[in-house]
Protein backbone atom coordinates (compact mmCIF):
# COMPACT_ATOMS: atom_id res chain seq x y z
CA UNK A 1 0.00 0.00 0.00
CA UNK A 2 3.05 2.47 0.78
CA UNK A 3 4.09 1.67 -2.88
CA UNK A 4 1.10 2.86 -4.36
CA UNK A 5 0.79 6.15 -1.87
CA UNK A 6 3.77 7.25 -3.84
CA UNK A 7 2.08 8.79 -7.06
CA UNK A 8 -0.54 9.98 -4.57
CA UNK A 9 2.30 11.71 -2.47
CA UNK A 10 3.33 13.48 -5.28
CA UNK A 11 0.29 15.67 -5.77
CA UNK A 12 -0.78 18.89 -5.23
CA UNK A 13 -3.50 19.15 -2.31
CA UNK A 14 -6.80 20.16 -4.67
CA UNK A 15 -5.50 17.00 -6.52
CA UNK A 16 -5.40 15.04 -3.84
CA UNK A 17 -8.94 15.94 -3.01
CA UNK A 18 -9.93 15.08 -6.40
CA UNK A 19 -8.72 11.73 -5.89
CA UNK A 20 -10.26 11.05 -2.98
CA UNK A 21 -13.19 11.94 -3.83
CA UNK A 22 -13.30 9.98 -6.94
CA UNK A 23 -12.02 6.89 -4.72
CA UNK A 24 -14.45 7.24 -2.13
CA UNK A 25 -17.48 8.36 -4.17
CA UNK A 26 -17.68 8.31 -7.86
CA UNK A 27 -15.80 5.53 -9.01
CA UNK A 28 -18.18 3.81 -11.78
CA UNK A 29 -20.68 6.83 -11.71
CA UNK A 30 -20.80 9.45 -15.01
CA UNK A 31 -18.24 12.29 -14.59
CA UNK A 32 -20.50 15.19 -15.66
CA UNK A 33 -22.12 14.61 -12.37
CA UNK A 34 -18.82 14.61 -10.45
CA UNK A 35 -17.67 17.43 -12.26
CA UNK A 36 -20.57 19.74 -11.20
CA UNK A 37 -19.54 18.99 -7.68
CA UNK A 38 -15.79 19.50 -8.21
CA UNK A 39 -16.68 22.86 -9.80
CA UNK A 40 -18.81 24.01 -6.66
CA UNK A 41 -16.18 22.83 -4.42
CA UNK A 42 -13.47 25.01 -6.64
CA UNK A 43 -11.44 22.09 -7.10
CA UNK A 44 -10.37 22.99 -11.11
CA UNK A 45 -11.64 19.37 -12.34
CA UNK A 46 -10.80 19.66 -15.61
CA UNK A 47 -6.71 20.32 -14.55
CA UNK A 48 -6.96 17.73 -11.58
CA UNK A 49 -8.77 14.96 -13.64
CA UNK A 50 -5.87 15.23 -15.75
CA UNK A 51 -2.88 14.78 -13.70
CA UNK A 52 -4.93 11.72 -12.31
CA UNK A 53 -5.55 10.18 -15.76
CA UNK A 54 -1.22 10.60 -16.49
CA UNK A 55 -0.12 9.30 -13.49
CA UNK A 56 -2.59 6.48 -13.98
CA UNK A 57 -4.52 6.92 -10.68
CA UNK A 58 -7.69 6.52 -12.70
CA UNK A 59 -9.37 6.31 -15.70
CA UNK A 60 -11.99 7.48 -18.14
CA UNK A 61 -14.16 4.88 -19.31
CA UNK A 62 -16.53 5.26 -22.52
CA UNK A 63 -19.93 3.25 -21.52
CA UNK A 64 -22.26 3.60 -24.54
CA UNK A 65 -25.32 3.05 -22.15
CA UNK A 66 -24.60 6.08 -19.79
CA UNK A 67 -21.57 7.83 -21.31
CA UNK A 68 -18.29 8.70 -19.52
CA UNK A 69 -17.76 6.95 -16.31
CA UNK A 70 -14.57 7.09 -13.86
CA UNK A 71 -12.77 4.03 -12.94
CA UNK A 72 -10.05 2.84 -10.99
CA UNK A 73 -8.00 -0.33 -10.55
CA UNK A 74 -9.07 -2.43 -7.43
CA UNK A 75 -6.29 -1.44 -5.21
CA UNK A 76 -5.58 2.32 -5.67
CA UNK A 77 -9.49 2.67 -4.61
CA UNK A 78 -8.22 0.81 -1.58
CA UNK A 79 -5.55 3.04 -1.35
CA UNK A 80 -7.82 6.38 -1.25
CA UNK A 81 -9.80 4.28 1.63
CA UNK A 82 -7.02 3.19 2.96
CA UNK A 83 -6.09 7.20 3.68
CA UNK A 84 -8.96 8.15 4.80
CA UNK A 85 -10.36 5.10 7.12
CA UNK A 86 -6.91 4.43 8.44
CA UNK A 87 -4.85 7.43 7.76
CA UNK A 88 -7.14 10.15 9.20
CA UNK A 89 -7.70 9.05 12.97
CA UNK A 90 -8.06 5.03 12.63
CA UNK A 91 -11.54 3.83 13.98
CA UNK A 92 -13.03 7.36 14.54
CA UNK A 93 -15.31 8.56 11.38
CA UNK A 94 -16.86 11.34 12.87
CA UNK A 95 -12.89 12.69 12.96
CA UNK A 96 -12.59 11.76 8.62
CA UNK A 97 -13.35 14.05 6.00
CA UNK A 98 -15.37 12.06 3.45
CA UNK A 99 -18.23 9.33 5.33
CA UNK A 100 -19.94 6.57 3.18
CA UNK A 101 -20.41 3.63 5.10
CA UNK A 102 -23.53 3.01 6.08
CA UNK A 103 -22.73 1.57 9.91
CA UNK A 104 -20.55 4.50 10.74
CA UNK A 105 -22.94 6.77 9.78
CA UNK A 106 -25.43 4.55 11.95
CA UNK A 107 -23.29 4.67 14.93
CA UNK A 108 -23.59 8.44 14.84
CA UNK A 109 -27.18 8.70 14.69
CA UNK A 110 -26.98 7.28 18.46
CA UNK A 111 -23.28 9.24 19.46
CA UNK A 112 -23.44 12.73 20.75
CA UNK A 113 -25.22 14.16 17.66
CA UNK A 114 -25.07 17.23 19.63
CA UNK A 115 -21.23 18.11 19.14
CA UNK A 116 -20.01 19.85 16.82
CA UNK A 117 -18.16 18.73 13.67
CA UNK A 118 -15.15 19.81 12.50
CA UNK A 119 -13.71 17.54 9.91
CA UNK A 120 -16.46 15.81 8.02
CA UNK A 121 -16.74 17.53 4.21
CA UNK A 122 -18.50 14.90 2.48
CA UNK A 123 -21.17 12.63 3.32
CA UNK A 124 -23.50 10.09 1.71
CA UNK A 125 -26.09 8.21 2.83
CA UNK A 126 -28.95 6.07 1.66
CA UNK A 127 -31.88 4.79 3.81
CA UNK A 128 -35.52 4.80 4.37
CA UNK A 129 -35.83 4.75 8.12
CA UNK A 130 -38.05 8.10 9.49
CA UNK A 131 -35.91 7.37 12.82
CA UNK A 132 -32.65 7.68 10.88
CA UNK A 133 -33.68 10.41 8.50
CA UNK A 134 -34.55 12.73 11.70
CA UNK A 135 -30.84 11.86 13.52
CA UNK A 136 -29.13 12.75 10.17
CA UNK A 137 -30.74 15.92 10.38
CA UNK A 138 -29.31 17.09 13.90
CA UNK A 139 -25.88 15.46 12.79
CA UNK A 140 -25.85 17.81 9.38
CA UNK A 141 -26.97 20.79 11.15
CA UNK A 142 -23.47 20.29 12.96
CA UNK A 143 -20.91 19.76 10.44
CA UNK A 144 -19.27 22.97 10.04
CA UNK A 145 -17.26 22.28 7.04
CA UNK A 146 -19.33 20.04 5.19
CA UNK A 147 -19.04 20.78 0.96
CA UNK A 148 -21.20 18.45 -0.51
CA UNK A 149 -24.40 15.92 1.05
CA UNK A 150 -25.86 13.28 -1.03
CA UNK A 151 -28.75 11.46 1.25
CA UNK A 152 -31.75 9.75 0.02
CA UNK A 153 -34.01 9.05 2.83
CA UNK A 154 -37.87 9.31 3.86
CA UNK A 155 -38.82 12.53 4.08
CA UNK A 156 -42.78 11.93 4.67
CA UNK A 157 -42.87 11.17 8.29
CA UNK A 158 -39.66 13.51 9.59
CA UNK A 159 -40.79 16.48 10.97
CA UNK A 160 -37.05 17.86 11.17
CA UNK A 161 -34.49 18.93 9.04
CA UNK A 162 -31.26 20.51 9.74
CA UNK A 163 -31.35 23.87 11.18
CA UNK A 164 -27.71 24.73 10.08
CA UNK A 165 -26.07 24.17 6.52
CA UNK A 166 -21.87 25.31 6.59
CA UNK A 167 -20.50 28.45 5.16
CA UNK A 168 -18.69 26.00 2.34
CA UNK A 169 -22.31 24.58 1.41
CA UNK A 170 -24.19 27.55 2.03
CA UNK A 171 -21.98 29.74 -0.30
CA UNK A 172 -22.37 27.10 -2.91
CA UNK A 173 -26.02 27.01 -2.79
CA UNK A 174 -26.01 31.24 -2.59
CA UNK A 175 -24.43 31.72 -5.61
CA UNK A 176 -26.09 28.40 -7.87
CA UNK A 177 -29.13 26.77 -7.20
CA UNK A 178 -30.41 23.38 -5.75
CA UNK A 179 -32.74 21.17 -6.48
CA UNK A 180 -35.08 18.13 -4.27
CA UNK A 181 -37.31 15.56 -5.42
CA UNK A 182 -39.24 14.28 -2.22
CA UNK A 183 -41.86 11.41 -2.29
CA UNK A 184 -45.58 12.62 -0.29
CA UNK A 185 -46.74 15.79 0.08
CA UNK A 186 -45.98 16.87 3.40
CA UNK A 187 -43.40 19.85 1.98
CA UNK A 188 -46.13 20.60 0.05
CA UNK A 189 -48.55 21.27 3.37
CA UNK A 190 -45.91 23.41 4.95
CA UNK A 191 -44.60 25.78 2.02
CA UNK A 192 -45.22 29.07 2.76
CA UNK A 193 -47.42 30.94 1.17
CA UNK A 194 -49.06 28.05 0.24
CA UNK A 195 -49.10 26.77 -3.15
CA UNK A 196 -52.13 27.45 -5.66
CA UNK A 197 -54.06 25.40 -7.80
CA UNK A 198 -52.45 24.66 -11.55
CA UNK A 199 -49.41 25.47 -13.03
CA UNK A 200 -48.72 29.09 -13.01
CA UNK A 201 -48.82 31.47 -9.81
CA UNK A 202 -47.59 35.04 -8.85
CA UNK A 203 -45.16 36.60 -6.89
CA UNK A 204 -45.87 40.22 -5.39
CA UNK A 205 -41.75 41.67 -4.55
CA UNK A 206 -41.74 43.85 -1.41
CA UNK A 207 -39.55 47.20 -2.17
CA UNK A 208 -36.04 46.32 -2.37
CA UNK A 209 -36.35 42.77 -3.02
CA UNK A 210 -33.15 42.12 -5.11
CA UNK A 211 -30.87 43.25 -2.25
CA UNK A 212 -32.72 42.04 0.86
CA UNK A 213 -33.42 38.79 -0.79
CA UNK A 214 -31.00 35.78 -2.02
CA UNK A 215 -33.14 33.94 -4.25
CA UNK A 216 -36.83 32.58 -5.27
CA UNK A 217 -37.61 28.68 -3.95
CA UNK A 218 -39.82 27.08 -5.88
CA UNK A 219 -42.15 24.20 -4.85
CA UNK A 220 -44.12 21.98 -7.00
CA UNK A 221 -46.04 18.77 -6.48
CA UNK A 222 -46.49 16.09 -9.29
CA UNK A 223 -49.46 13.17 -9.64
CA UNK A 224 -46.76 11.09 -11.42
CA UNK A 225 -42.62 11.66 -11.23
CA UNK A 226 -40.98 13.50 -13.96
CA UNK A 227 -38.67 11.70 -15.72
CA UNK A 228 -37.22 15.48 -16.53
CA UNK A 229 -36.81 18.27 -14.49
CA UNK A 230 -39.57 20.79 -15.31
CA UNK A 231 -38.98 23.86 -17.23
CA UNK A 232 -39.79 27.11 -15.11
CA UNK A 233 -41.12 30.50 -16.98
CA UNK A 234 -40.65 33.66 -15.38
CA UNK A 235 -41.92 37.28 -16.84
CA UNK A 236 -41.76 40.04 -14.92
CA UNK A 237 -44.12 42.89 -14.28
CA UNK A 238 -43.73 46.32 -13.87
CA UNK A 239 -47.08 48.63 -14.39
CA UNK A 240 -50.47 48.08 -12.86
CA UNK A 241 -51.84 47.68 -16.11
CA UNK A 242 -49.66 44.63 -16.54
CA UNK A 243 -51.01 42.94 -12.99
CA UNK A 244 -54.42 43.70 -14.09
CA UNK A 245 -54.36 42.00 -17.23
CA UNK A 246 -52.57 39.35 -16.06
CA UNK A 247 -55.22 38.90 -12.94
CA UNK A 248 -58.36 38.71 -15.56
CA UNK A 249 -56.62 35.96 -17.22
CA UNK A 250 -58.73 32.80 -17.40
CA UNK A 251 -56.05 30.45 -17.34
CA UNK A 252 -54.96 31.98 -13.77
CA UNK A 253 -55.42 30.19 -10.82
CA UNK A 254 -54.19 32.41 -8.31
CA UNK A 255 -57.09 32.48 -5.56
CA UNK A 256 -57.09 28.88 -5.50
CA UNK A 257 -55.10 27.20 -2.87
CA UNK A 258 -53.75 24.03 -3.23
CA UNK A 259 -55.18 20.76 -1.27
CA UNK A 260 -55.01 17.22 -0.99
CA UNK A 261 -58.34 16.81 -2.96
CA UNK A 262 -56.43 18.00 -5.84
CA UNK A 263 -53.99 15.00 -5.97
CA UNK A 264 -56.75 13.18 -7.56
CA UNK A 265 -55.71 9.76 -6.42
CA UNK A 266 -52.72 9.26 -8.13
CA UNK A 267 -49.13 8.67 -6.09
CA UNK A 268 -47.34 12.06 -5.52
CA UNK A 269 -44.33 13.44 -5.70
CA UNK A 270 -42.60 16.69 -4.35
CA UNK A 271 -40.39 18.85 -6.31
CA UNK A 272 -38.36 21.56 -5.01
CA UNK A 273 -35.79 24.14 -6.54
CA UNK A 274 -33.84 27.30 -5.33
CA UNK A 275 -32.69 29.65 -7.92
CA UNK A 276 -30.46 32.26 -6.67
CA UNK A 277 -30.14 36.04 -7.55
CA UNK A 278 -26.67 35.61 -8.06
CA UNK A 279 -26.85 33.35 -11.17
CA UNK A 280 -29.51 35.30 -13.09
CA UNK A 281 -28.24 38.27 -12.47
CA UNK A 282 -26.40 38.21 -15.99
CA UNK A 283 -29.24 37.45 -17.61
CA UNK A 284 -31.19 39.93 -19.89
CA UNK A 285 -34.32 39.51 -18.46
CA UNK A 286 -32.87 40.28 -14.87
CA UNK A 287 -34.78 43.86 -14.11
CA UNK A 288 -34.67 45.27 -9.98
CA UNK A 289 -37.40 47.40 -11.01
CA UNK A 290 -39.86 44.45 -11.30
CA UNK A 291 -43.06 44.69 -8.55
CA UNK A 292 -44.65 41.46 -9.54
CA UNK A 293 -43.28 38.34 -11.35
CA UNK A 294 -45.54 35.45 -13.18
CA UNK A 295 -43.91 32.08 -12.79
CA UNK A 296 -45.03 28.96 -15.15
CA UNK A 297 -44.57 24.95 -14.65
CA UNK A 298 -44.02 22.99 -17.97
CA UNK A 299 -44.81 19.95 -16.59
CA UNK A 300 -48.32 18.07 -17.85
CA UNK A 301 -48.60 16.56 -14.28
CA UNK A 302 -47.94 19.62 -11.68
CA UNK A 303 -51.06 20.10 -10.16
CA UNK A 304 -50.05 22.70 -7.28
CA UNK A 305 -46.77 25.32 -7.97
CA UNK A 306 -45.78 27.81 -5.57
CA UNK A 307 -42.77 30.34 -5.12
CA UNK A 308 -41.03 32.77 -2.33
CA UNK A 309 -38.47 34.88 -1.70
CA UNK A 310 -35.01 33.33 0.43
CA UNK A 311 -33.93 36.15 3.27
CA UNK A 312 -30.54 37.05 3.21
CA UNK A 313 -29.95 35.27 6.41
CA UNK A 314 -25.68 34.76 5.80
CA UNK A 315 -25.60 38.85 4.26
CA UNK A 316 -22.10 39.94 5.28
CA UNK A 317 -20.57 36.86 5.78
CA UNK A 318 -19.14 36.04 2.52
CA UNK A 319 -15.81 36.26 2.96
CA UNK A 320 -13.84 37.91 -0.54
CA UNK A 321 -12.45 34.48 -0.62
CA UNK A 322 -15.49 32.40 -0.92
CA UNK A 323 -16.86 35.29 -3.15
CA UNK A 324 -13.84 34.68 -5.80
CA UNK A 325 -14.30 31.16 -5.64
CA UNK A 326 -17.95 30.66 -6.03
CA UNK A 327 -17.50 32.96 -9.81
CA UNK A 328 -16.29 29.64 -11.05
CA UNK A 329 -19.71 27.75 -10.48
CA UNK A 330 -21.41 26.65 -13.44
CA UNK A 331 -25.58 27.19 -12.25
CA UNK A 332 -27.39 23.45 -12.63
CA UNK A 333 -29.65 24.81 -15.12
CA UNK A 334 -30.19 25.80 -18.60
CA UNK A 335 -31.48 28.52 -20.21
CA UNK A 336 -33.81 28.05 -22.89
CA UNK A 337 -34.94 31.29 -23.96
CA UNK A 338 -33.64 34.73 -22.40
CA UNK A 339 -35.43 38.30 -23.04
CA UNK A 340 -36.19 41.18 -21.57
CA UNK A 341 -39.58 40.12 -21.36
CA UNK A 342 -39.18 36.66 -20.14
CA UNK A 343 -36.62 34.01 -18.67
CA UNK A 344 -37.43 29.88 -19.36
CA UNK A 345 -34.40 27.71 -17.74
CA UNK A 346 -34.52 23.85 -16.81
CA UNK A 347 -33.11 22.69 -13.41
CA UNK A 348 -31.94 19.84 -13.56
CA UNK A 349 -28.86 17.54 -12.05
CA UNK A 350 -28.30 16.04 -15.29
CA UNK A 351 -27.75 16.64 -19.09
CA UNK A 352 -31.04 16.49 -21.26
Amino acid sequence: MEKLKISYDGLKDVEKELFLDIACFFRGKQTYEAIEIFEACDFHPEIGIEVLRQKGLITIVDNSFCGNTFDMHDLVEEMGHYIIIRGEYPKNPKKHSRVWKHEEIKDMFFGDAIMENDNIEVLTYNSYSDEDSSHLSKIVSNMKKLRWLSVTTSYEDCDEGPTFLSNELRNDIENGCAILQLEGVKVVKEFRPPLVRGRRCRLHLPENWSNDFCGFLMCAVFTNYPHTCPWISMFGIDTKDDVNWLESDSDSQDDVVWDESHRDGYCTCTWVGYVSFGSLKLTTWWDQTYEVLSFSNGNMYCTGFGVRLVSKKSKGRLTEKSRASSSHYTPKFKIKDDSVTGLVITLSFYDE
